[in-house]
């Protein structure tokens, strides 16, 4: 439209009279402007009456968005005679915009594509640390969908670093070093500045990196390329992948990892004749309990899907809610991965989609291509 005009639709009620000229609206409406009445869907009846009774015609297009550009957002095309009737009808109420002239009933292709993205109002509970949350969050938020964070888990420093720095300060004494999280690269890099050394220090250890999010880390804390990624992001795989190209028989790893990890890698290194050593570069945590607005979307059966990226945020998850752990047979799951799954159905979870890469970009991906109905968003 070439003019909008924006109108308080809620005036003072002690005034006798409205400070808005109708006429004057009714007639720019009528030659193709349009008309954004904010907060006015309590006087939605009058305001339909003045503008019929200013000229404008009763088939004048009118479009009704309550929660407008958030995931919960609802809306209705309709026309000024009936625009209050469909509104009581759906059930739309403030807040909200009344969008009045020609512009309202645009019906372009592509026009509505805030609405149709592909997880437009799915309430997505996302159960990874509040240091890692962002990445998925963000994304899920740009496909539209409704994001409640709940840490599981909570990422902690080892109570005492001398362990760890000794290892960081003889790592030239290893052949590998083995890095199994975005977590751990970035604790070795904290520990590396805190020792005043930098990437420098490892020239000529071979490191691996369990997925590409940990490579990714690598690259963009410490600016080093890993010398090898394997093609399935578990640890069976990176032992298995690095085995079959590699002699590991009496060289020395350093597994720089969580203090929950599973003893697989280790285990099968040391199987074919490596020597490893395992240091705890940070510690997990259960967190100590879930927020109140997430616990009560899961009882009021407001969550669409629970993502789970490691079979601790499964664990917890489940120890967390206790007595309501039922609460999760309602819902559809995202797990990142084959480990995660089989923690998830040993659990007694259920288990809707499993990512086939094991990252974000997998995850997303495993819940975009589990088509469902999309919610009613348009009721008219």
């Amino acid at each position: 439209a070439s003019v909008v005009a924006f109108v308080t639709g809620h005036e003072d009620p002690g005034k006798d009279d409205t400070a808005v000229d109708y006429q004057a609206l009714a007639s720019l409406i009528a030659r193709g402007a349009t008309a954004c009445f904010y907060m006015g869907i309590g006087r939605l009846e009058s305001i339909r009456d003045t503008l019929l009774a200013r000229g404008l015609p009763p088939s004048t297009p009118v479009a009704i968005i309550q929660w407008g550009t958030l995931p919960n957002q609802r809306s209705l095309r309709t026309t000024l005679a009936c625009a209050k009737e469909d509104c009581d009808h759906a059930a739309l109420g403030s807040p909200a915009i009344i969008v009045v002239g020609q512009v309202a009933g645009l019906d372009e292709p592509g026009l509505d594509w805030f609405t149709t993205r592909p997880l437009f109002g799915r309430r997505i509970l996302v159960t990874r640390t509040r240091q890692q949350a962002s990445e998925l969050s963000e994304r899920l938020r740009e496909l539209g969908a409704m994001v409640h964070e709940a840490p599981t888990i909570e990422i902690a420093p080892p109570a005492d670093w001398s362990a760890a720095d000794a290892h960081v300060r003889k790592v030239r004494e290893y052949d590998w070093l083995v890095l199994t999280s975005a977590n751990g690269v970035t604790s070795l890099a904290e520990r590396l500045a805190a020792l005043g050394l930098d990437a420098r220090h490892m020239s000529g250890v071979r490191i691996a990196a369990i997925g590409d999010a940990t490579a990714g880390a690598l690259q963009r804390y410490l600016a080093i390329r890993a010398d090898f990624v394997p093609t399935r992001f578990v640890a069976e795989s990176l032992a298995g992948e690095l085995l079959a190209k590699e002699d590991v028989k009496g060289k020395r790893f350093l597994l720089w990892r969580a203090d929950i990890a599973r003893p697989a890698l280790p285990s099968l290194l040391e199987q074919a004749g490596a020597v490893v050593t395992e240091c705890v570069a940070y510690e997990t945590r259960p967190a100590p309990g879930l927020p109140e607005e997430a616990l009560e979307a899961l009882k009021g059966c407001e969550i669409d899907w629970i993502t789970f990226t490691s079979s601790s945020t499964a664990r917890n998850l489940v120890e967390l809610l206790g007595d309501d752990a039922p609460l999760l047979q309602r819902v559809q799951t995202a797990s990142i991965g084959p480990i995660t799954t089989q923690t998830m159905r040993e659990l007694g979870l259920p288990v809707t989609v499993e990512a086939e890469t094991s990252n974000i970009q997998g995850l997303v991906a495993a819940m975009l291509s589990h088509r469902i109905p999309q919610p009613l968003t348009s009721v008219r």
